[in-house]
This record gives C-alpha cells, sequence and structure tokens, in this order.
C-alpha cells in the first residue's frame, strides 16, 4: 500500500503527464479543490475508498478489490465463446450499384471467404482494438485492464472531476497509458466534459469515436465503470446511432454523380443561397414533411399561413397542392434522376408560381428548370461545401428533405420553427406518408418505391410523442437522430424554439403541440413580417463562374491524387497479417483524417464513404476469419484497393471534364443504381 508521501509523489509525476499530453486537463486539474469527494485510506484495513465527504457514504469501499472484481467480469462477458461480439460487415450482395466505386467493393466482398452464413464475429485473444471507458473512478480498473488485455486505442471519458482527480494519487497515468501516445499506430484519448450536459457529454464522445475508422464500430468495446445510469444512457445512444453511422458514410459514385448534377445547374446559372438573416428571424415558419400526420394538421396549416413562412419539403410538395395550400418555399434534397422523373409527373411550372426551389446543389438540373425563383444550397456533408459555399454552409441536411428543410431554416437564423408531418415513424405499415403523397397517387414512377420501405411491418420500436410506441425503419430513424441533434446545436448557440406539431416520434428538446387553440395562440405570440421575411429570404447569392469552377475541380483533382498515392505507398509495405492491415488501414484512415479534412475540410466526403468500406471491409474481415484464411484474403484485397486507386483519378477526369448539355448527358437520365456506359 503507498504512503502518504508516495500518494503526493504520484499526483506531482500525474500532473506533469497531463501538462504534457492534456494540457486542457491540466488547468482543469492543477489548482482543483474536489468539491463532493475525497480519497480515504483505511489505515486499519489498508483500503483506498472513495468518500462523498458531504454525506459520509463511501462510493468505493475497497478500491483495488473492486476494480479487480469489474474487470474480471467485463472480460468474462467480453468472451463470449472466445469470440468479441460487436458488429457485423459488409457481405457479398451489399454492393450492387452498377458502377465504379460499387463494382470494386462488391467485387472485393464476392471474393471475401467471409460471408454472412460464415461469419461469427472476431476472435477475442485477449485482445480488444478500440476500449471505450466511461468513468475514471479512481483509475485502478484503468490499470486493471491494461495488464490483462491488449488494447490498441482507448478512450476514456469523464464527468466527474473530483473523481478524475483523485485517480492523481492512486493511478500512475503514463505508466498504464503512456504507451499508446508514443506509438504511432496507437491512440489514447482523455475526454473531460462537464458533468451536468449529458448532451454534451454525448456529442463529444461521438465526435472522438468517428474519427477511428476502421475500429469504430468493428472493434470498439464498451465499459460502464460502476454500471453508472448516466453514462449507460450515453451509450444507449451511441449503440443506437451506429446504423445512422453506417448511412451517412456516402460513396464515391454518388458523390460525383451529385457533382455531375450540380456542375450542369451552376452552368445554367443557378444562384447560391443566400447569407442567414440579419432581420425578421423571429416570424414563424412552418417546415412540412410528407409524414402521414400531415392529413390530420392540414387545417392548422391553412388557418395561420398568412402568418407564417410555409415551407414544403420533398414530397410535401404534392400534398399541400392537392389542399390548396402554396408553399413560400420548396426544399429538395435528392440527387437521384428518380427525383426528376417524380416531379415532372406531378408539378409543371404553373403549380411553382409563387414559390421559390432552395434546393441542395446536386439536385438534378430538370427539377431547378421547373421554379422561376431558386437558390442552390450546399449541406455540410459533401464536397462541394468546401469547394463553392463561400463559407455559407447547412448543416444537418441529410437524410430526407425534411432534415434539409429544417437544416436551411434554423441556418438562416429563424428563431421559432415548427414541425408538420415529421413523423420518421409509422403506425400503419401501408400508411408511411400522407395519402396524398405521390407515394400513393398514379404519379409515382414505380421505382419511387424503393428497398427503403420495404418490411415495414418488422420496424423497430420507437417512443410516440403522446408516450405510446410506433414502428419506425433505419431510414427514419436516422432522419429523427439528425433532426435532434441539429435542434440541440442550435439551441446551445441562440434562442430557439422548436413545437412538434406531427403526430409520430418524439423528437426531443422539441415541445410537442396537440391543442389548435394553444397553436395559433403561440404562432400570434411570434409576431413579424411574413411578406417583409420571405422577401428577405428570396434575395439570393451570386452565381458561380466558369473561372471559379476550373480553379474548384482542379483542387479536387489534386485531392484526389494525393489520396491515391498515399494510400498506394502504405500497400506497398502491406505484409499479409492482422497487425499490418490493421496498421496499415489505420494510417490511411489517419492520413484523411488529419491531413485531408483538416487541410480540405469537407473535400474529404467525396472519398470518405468509399474509402472507409474499403478500410473497414478488408479490416473486418481479416479479424473474422482463421489466421489460414487471413493471408490471401489480403492479398486479394490489396490488389482490387490498388485497382481502384489506380483507376480513380481517370474516372474523375472523364466525369467532369466533359462539356455536354444537359439534354446530352447521359448521366442525367439514369438512376444511381443504373449502370452508365463509361462510368
Amino acid at each position: 500500500m503507498m504512503t502518504v508521501d508516495g500518494f503526493s509523489e504520484l499526483k506531482v509525476k500525474n500532473l506533469t503527464f497531463m501538462k504534457h499530453y492534456f494540457p486542457a486537463i491540466y488547468a482543469v486539474l492543477n489548482d482543483y479543490t474536489p468539491e463532493e469527494k475525497q480519497l480515504n485510506l483505511d489505515t486499519e484495513s489498508s483500503r483506498l475508498q472513495l468518500i462523498n465527504r458531504l454525506t459520509g457514504q463511501v462510493l468505493i469501499s475497497d478500491a483495488e478489490a473492486e476494480a479487480r472484481e469489474e474487470v474480471s467480469q467485463f472480460i468474462n462477458n467480453c468472451q463470449r465463446n472466445n469470440r468479441l461480439i460487436t458488429v457485423g460487415t459488409a457481405f457479398g450482395n451489399t454492393f450492387t450499384i452498377p458502377r465504379f466505386s460499387a463494382k470494386k467493393l462488391a467485387e472485393l466482398t464476392e471474393k471475401s471467404p467471409l460471408q454472412q452464413k460464415n461469419f461469427d464475429f472476431y476472435p477475442f485473444d485477449n485482445h480488444i482494438p478500440l476500449l471505450c471507458v466511461m468513468g475514471v473512478g479512481l483509475g485502478l480498473q484503468i490499470r486493471e485492464l491494461m495488464s490483462s488485455l491488449t488494447i490498441d486505442h482507448l478512450i476514456i471519458c469523464e464527468r466527474d472531476i473530483d473523481e478524475l482527480y483523485a485517480s492523481l494519487f492512486t493511478t500512475d497515468w503514463a505508466e498504464c497509458c503512456e504507451h499508446l501516445i508514443n506509438d504511432p499506430h496507437k491512440s489514447f484519448t482523455f475526454v473531460l466534459v462537464p458533468k451536468a450536459d449529458e448532451e454534451l457529454a454525448y456529442a463529444l464522445l461521438w465526435n472522438h469515436l468517428v474519427k477511428q475508422p476502421p475500429f469504430f464500430p468493428t472493434g470498439t468495446v464498451f465499459y460502464n465503470h460502476r454500471s453508472n445510469n448516466r453514462h449507460e444512457r450515453i451509450l444507449a445512444r451511441i449503440r443506437k446511432d451506429i446504423t445512422m453511422f453506417y448511412s451517412l458514410w456516402g460513396n464515391y459514385d454518388d458523390e460525383i454523380n451529385q457533382l455531375n448534377n450540380a456542375l450542369h445547374n451552376f452552368r445554367l446559372g443557378v444562384k447560391r443561397l443566400r447569407l442567414p438573416l440579419t432581420e425578421h428571424t423571429g416570424t414563424p415558419v412552418l417546415i412540412i414533411g410528407s409524414g402521414p400526420s400531415l392529413d390530420e394538421r392540414l387545417d392548422w396549416i391553412k388557418s395561420v399561413q398568412d402568418k407564417c413562412v410555409v415551407v414544403s419539403c420533398g414530397s410535401a410538395r404534392d400534398v399541400l397542392r392537392r389542399n390548396g395550400i402554396q408553399p413560400d418555399f420548396q426544399v429538395e434534397l435528392e440527387s437521384d434522376y428518380v427525383a426528376a422523373e417524380a416531379y415532372a409527373r406531378s408539378m409543371s411550372g404553373e403549380d411553382t408560381r409563387g414559390t421559390t426551389l432552395l434546393a441542395a446543389a446536386q439536385v438534378p438540373p430538370k427539377i431547378f428548370e421547373i421554379y422561376e425563383s431558386k437558390q442552390a444550397f450546399f449541406k455540410d456533408s459533401t464536397a462541394m461545401a468546401s469547394l463553392f459555399s463561400q463559407n455559407n454552409v447547412v448543416p444537418g441536411c441529410t437524410p430526407s428533405a425534411t432534415n434539409a428543410g429544417l437544416g436551411v431554416f434554423l441556418h438562416l437564423g429563424f428563431k421559432n420553427v415548427f414541425l408538420f408531418g415529421m413523423d420518421f415513424g409509422y403506425i400503419d405499415p401501408l400508411k408511411h406518408h400522407s395519402k396524398d403523397s405521390i407515394y400513393y397517387t398514379d404519379e409515382s414512377p414505380e421505382d419511387l418505391i424503393d428497398s427503403t420501405w420495404d418490411n415495414l411491418e418488422e420496424g423497430m420500436p420507437v417512443e410516440c410523442v403522446d408516450g405510446s410506441t410506433i414502428k419506425t425503419i433505419p431510414f427514419l430513424f436516422t432522419g429523427m437522430r439528425r433532426a435532434e441533434v441539429e435542434i440541440a446545436q442550435f439551441l446551445n448557440s441562440r434562442e430557439l424554439s422548436v413545437y412538434n406539431c406531427s403526430l409520430g416520434a418524439k423528437i426531443s428538446r422539441t415541445e410537442w403541440l396537440n391543442d389548435v387553440e394553444n397553436f395559433e395562440r403561440i404562432i400570434a405570440a411570434c409576431g413579424g413580417d411574413r411578406t417583409l421575411t420571405v422577401g428577405a429570404v428570396n434575395e439570393p447569392g451570386d452565381v458561380i463562374t466558369e473561372d471559379e469552377i476550373a480553379e474548384r475541380l482542379n483542387l479536387l483533382e489534386d485531392a484526389i491524387r494525393r489520396v491515391c498515392l498515399r494510400s498506394l505507398d502504405e500497400l506497398s509495405h502491406l505484409e499479409y497479417n492482422l497487425e499490418s492491415i490493421s496498421d496499415c488501414t489505420y494510417r490511411i484512415a489517419r492520413f484523411l483524417e488529419e491531413d485531408i479534412y483538416i487541410n480540405l475540410k469537407t473535400i474529404y466526403y467525396l472519398f470518405r464513404g468509399t474509402m472507409w468500406f474499403f478500410l473497414s471491409i478488408g479490416y473486418s474481415h481479416a479479424y473474422a476469419l482463421s489466421e489460414e484464411e487471413r493471408p490471401e484474403f489480403i492479398a486479394t484485397w490489396k490488389r482490387i484497393f490498388s485497382a481502384f486507386l489506380d483507376e480513380w483519378p481517370g474516372h474523375y477526369r472523364s466525369v467532369v471534364h466533359r462539356q455536354l448539355a444537359p439534354e446530352d448527358d447521359p448521366m442525367l437520365t439514369k438512376k444511381i443504381t443504373e449502370a452508365v456506359e463509361g462510368f
């Protein structure tokens, strides 16, 4: 057992460690005085304890024994049948789009000996690629973990500064973790967040996790010290959002298709979205999606439309048109040809008169052509944001047009936001949209009802606004979570009130309105001048010139070449074993994050998804396969990945340097799921 002098010496050593590697945490701890908790050495039993000095409650009675027991139980839970049970991976038939990068990924997964039928997760062998620990306590469980397991990447999230301070006296942090910091293939991250802010704790932890491909989520295990309920709520959200994480990766085929659409729009003279408003932001704005509850709320909209800015999102346009409501703005996000086909069947220039289109720059030109008044915005998760936005980027626009509508008007500065038809779920699988939406009319193209809406009967449960349970699917759940995250971020930075007038999933940080008289009173109290506000939003930004286009395309090509050269160099040193492919994929991922993203911002998104898929599949399949099968698979992965990197710059040039009129471009008449000759 350590002496009093030993405690003091260890504290000094730990502060030196923190000052060198974590200066922000050092600044908090250096002159810190515990508020509630203190370390106690029971001299009779020689036990380390943590005590609440305000109440006298013993929080940890025998720290070393409890740490050993907790870690032992954790390891037993990890090694079910000596397998590490985390998440699955991509298999054959995952990539079905017959285009450039997806065809390479499809070839890789089809040639892998690992398929869904023989996948049994990953070998444990007392090794965890990425361990996320919630709660430091006295740090003794960290010491025990590091001595019992091989851990490559460690993230510790702590909300209680008293406990972190106490750990300075009990745990040698340099001895535990310095080797992770000094090894270029490993990492150690300390996340310290305010104790009471659960939203911030989640956001900070999530942001660190998503910077750890390919180990998150494939090789990630979560450890909740002392089974803390507050920590478990955060981890539950992390686990749920893994579904959203995969869906937001994107892919090169879709991104280059979007860029091609945008280049046509720029050359047709579509102007950029205006800058955020400085006036008229108090005017209430109705953000309208086409969820099934919209049918029950149309009278609400009609009763206040002369006092509000009315914003239709995606297929809500058809519902509002059929019910005599002319929106001030129509927001569109979808870049696929099928969206343009749906428009052509259901809308004409006459239908759009009096409505301004606010569409993502990548929306098909055919949609922009229907509107006389139009502006193009740049969502935050696209390469075009850094290339063409002039620092006027709209956050939180995916995955649906309703997310885009909310994102645009939060970005523009509106303070009183009302959500309609944003159900993000359904009660009846046969009624996943409003009855008047294009999904249920003869105008709907056959391909509009795609696989997203299959198997609705098997949807997962989600809490409804009235406290009951309804069903949702990954696409809708992702939309709900993105909306919640976006609302929370704006609430943390400025005055904002968001009211949920839908009858679907509960949306956190919003107030549910279910009484029309109360709704109308709130609208009246908002004030604002609807006419002046609509006029202000209708003042567009500038056009994008040919010189700007040429300069930006060259910058993007340079970035692609840098990624290819660096990745090919890493592959040239690859050995056919798990350690080597783990190190190789990690180095490429860090290069993307620390070089491309840091220096070129969202240009990164043009290739992030496809690169992450290559890295993730290579690592996860090699990890799951037996030692006998690994070498051949790693060789296959290297060959296919290298071929993609060799061909990629040429493919990019073949798309962006064409000079075709929209009517002559075959990429504008094909769905993203269809092949385009030469592309």
